[in-house]
């Protein structure tokens, strides 16, 4: 098997060194598996965490190592934020479904919340998996109207 890679460019006249390698490195790029590392091995990166008194802290200024106490590092703060509202979101689902608890192998319709375009919503499916589903429709529908500031936070997530 060989590791050869035809690439056709169109290039601009007058275009520059740097505009060409540009060009060049983007088409490669295209034709290249992406390596897929180990945790350890991404070194340093940056971001937000939640700390044990639930306060999200970290702007991504901060470079930190990749250590395995270190795992809980999120990108954006916005995704940390994210976190903590599904946190919370999780322990009250739980206390509103009681003993309940949705089998996505059977045919049994569960009601869901639900992020569609950018939006919240509410469906109902038997077999497809949501995190936010619930035993009736007036159950989810209480909980997304008790809950649904903490349902925008967490919509990065869900």
């Amino acid at each position: 098997m060989s590791n050869d890679i035809n690439i056709n460019l169109t290039i601009k006249q007058g275009a520059s060194e740097e505009e060409i390698a540009a060009l060049v490195a983007a088409e490669f790029k295209k034709h290249t598996k992406p390596k897929f590392p180990k945790w350890e091995e991404l070194g340093k990166i940056s971001g937000s965490w939640v700390t044990e008194g639930a306060e999200v802290i970290g702007d991504g200024d901060c470079p930190i190592t990749t250590y395995s106490y270190n795992r809980n590092v999120w990108p954006t703060k916005e995704l940390a934020e994210a976190c903590l509202a599904l946190s919370q979101l999780a322990q009250l689902h739980d206390y509103v479904n009681g003993d309940w608890k949705p089998d996505w192998n059977c045919g049994h319709i569960k009601h869901v919340i639900e992020v569609y375009r950018d939006g919240v919503s509410t469906d109902r499916y038997a077999h497809t998996q949501y995190f936010l589903a619930f035993k009736d429709e007036g159950t989810r529908d209480g909980f997304l109207e008790a809950y649904h500031d903490l349902i925008e936070i967490a919509k990065p997530l869900l």
